[in-house]
Parts: C-alpha cells; sequence; structure tokens
C-alpha cells in the first residue's frame, strides 16, 4: 500500500490532497499605485522508486501566475482531450498498489480522503475537492474550473475558452458593480477593477484608466496585468494506483490581451 506523505494542510499554507490549489492573487500590474499579491506554497509530486506518488514541497510562490512557463498541469491556450472529458480516461501508471486513503470504484473513479478534505474523481476524469477549512475547486466535462479560496475570500472561474474572471470580497461570480477583482475575455479585452479605480484592456490593445472623480484616459500599455488565475496542480498525475483513472488537468487562462484560439 502506498502512502502520501506531506498530506494537505489548508490553503493558506498550502492546499493540497491529490492536487494542490494556488489561488488568484490579487496583484495589480506595474505601475499601478496599489498592489497586493498572496504567497502561497504549494506542492507537487514526485515519482518514488517503486513508481507510488510521493508528496514534496515546493518554493514558496506567489499566488498569482506569472510571465514564466505554464504550470506542468496546464496547457497551451487550445483546449485539449486532457482538459476535457469525451474520451476514455487512461488508468494509473502506478500498477496495483493503492495509495493509502484512497477508495476505487469499479468503473475507474476514486475518493481520497484525508484530514484536510475530500477529493473525488469521476470516471470521465472530472474532479471536485472540497476542503474541511471551506476551499473549493471543481473540474468540469467542458473543461472548464472553478476555485473558492477562503482565506481572501477569492472566486475564480476559467471557461473552456479560456477566458475567465476573479472576484474578491464578494458573493458575486461576476464582475458586476461594486465587486472587485478582475475579467479577461476571449476577444482580448479585460478590466481590472480595485480599491483605487478601474484599468480596461481593448481588443486593439490600448489600455485606459477610470478613478472616482476622473474622466477615463488612455495610459500606457505596460499598465496590462500580466497574471492570470494559476491552475490547480495535480498531486497525483498517474492517478492512485490500481484501476483509477487519471484525472483531467485544468487548461490554461488567457491572459490580458490574448485571443482565445
Amino acid at each position: 500500500m502506498n502512502t502520501l506523505r506531506h498530506l494537505p494542510v489548508p490553503i493558506s499554507a498550502a492546499l493540497a490532497m491529490i492536487l494542490a490549489l494556488s489561488a488568484c492573487s490579487s496583484a495589480s500590474s506595474s505601475g499601478k499605485s496599489s498592489s497586493s499579491e498572496t504567497s502561497q506554497s504549494n506542492a507537487s509530486v514526485s515519482t518514488a522508486d517503486n513508481g507510488s506518488p510521493s508528496a514534496s514541497p515546493l518554493t514558496t510562490t506567489s499566488s498569482s501566475a506569472s510571465t514564466s512557463s505554464p504550470s506542468p498541469s496546464a496547457t497551451s491556450k487550445a483546449l485539449t482531450d486532457d482538459n476535457k472529458a469525451g474520451k476514455p480516461r487512461p488508468t494509473s501508471t502506478y500498477g496495483e498498489s493503492i495509495s493509502e486513503g484512497a477508495t476505487i470504484h469499479e468503473d475507474g473513479s476514486w475518493d481520497y480522503t484525508n484530514s484536510s478534505g475530500t477529493l473525488h474523481v469521476k470516471a470521465d476524469g472530472t474532479w471536485n475537492w472540497e476542503g474541511n477549512n471551506g476551499d473549493k475547486a471543481n473540474l468540469n466535462a467542458d473543461g472548464s474550473w472553478e476555485n473558492f479560496e477562503v482565506h481572501g475570500n477569492e472566486r475564480s472561474r476559467v471557461n473552456p475558452d479560456g477566458s475567465w474572471v476573479q472576484v474578491r470580497d464578494s458573493t458575486e461570480r461576476d464582475l458586476i458593480k461594486g465587486a472587485q477583482g478582475m475579467e479577461v475575455k476571449a476577444d482580448g479585452t479585460w478590466r481590472e477593477v480595485d480599491s483605487y479605480g478601474t484599468y480596461y484592456g481593448t481588443a486593439d490593445g490600448k489600455v485606459y484608466q477610470e478613478r472616482p472623480g476622473q474622466e477615463k484616459h488612455e495610459v500606457s500599455k505596460e499598465s496590462t496585468p500580466t497574471w492570470t488565475p494559476t491552475p490547480p496542480v495535480l498531486y497525483a498525475p498517474g492517478g492512485v494506483g490500481g484501476n483509477s483513472v487519471i484525472p483531467l488537468k485544468p487548461r490554461t487562462p488567457l491572459k490580458a490581451g490574448e485571443k482565445a484560439e
């Protein structure tokens, strides 16, 4: 029986389980008068000599995605069969030994539970995570994914085409009037709202700023935010042993100004 070590702790330290979530930051782009970033500890999976998954911590990073290479669990801008349901999922690469804490069902779906929460993976590779501290995440059949982080009160949703929205300190799921956060649309337009004002990006690459008491005016393109919601990082990309299916991988969100393929 395999044992998953360094098991999950609340997301404020390191959201893990079979997966670890890095929540989106509310970091403002360079050149703005305000910026805030939430640092999180993430976790990755290494493969032990016996082929079983064993968790090992990553370096603490900002919870927003940087401009560097995308996470291994992420893909290019295009949605692939590894991001959405529809084709039979391959099964575990870890042999017949089943990871401790995992329950595998006849159809290949499986559950994993520990002191931090529970992960449910369906036979089609879709999954949902529920943390005991209230954190939640899920990947849907159409390739969209969502997460909610209690620490920071942030809700993020990434659509199949890569467009996305993140809302902070609100029960709303969309960036309606009065809400703070950011959204990027499939046509490359974007909007970021914080307590200081609003930044807009047009499809042709122009950037505008609007603040209370001021008219909207064009600003430098360097004001374009570079962060995106960080895709959930799979802890066990090869499943948990036995006939367990390999979970689907979250697609990469579009960056501000990027157009969907």
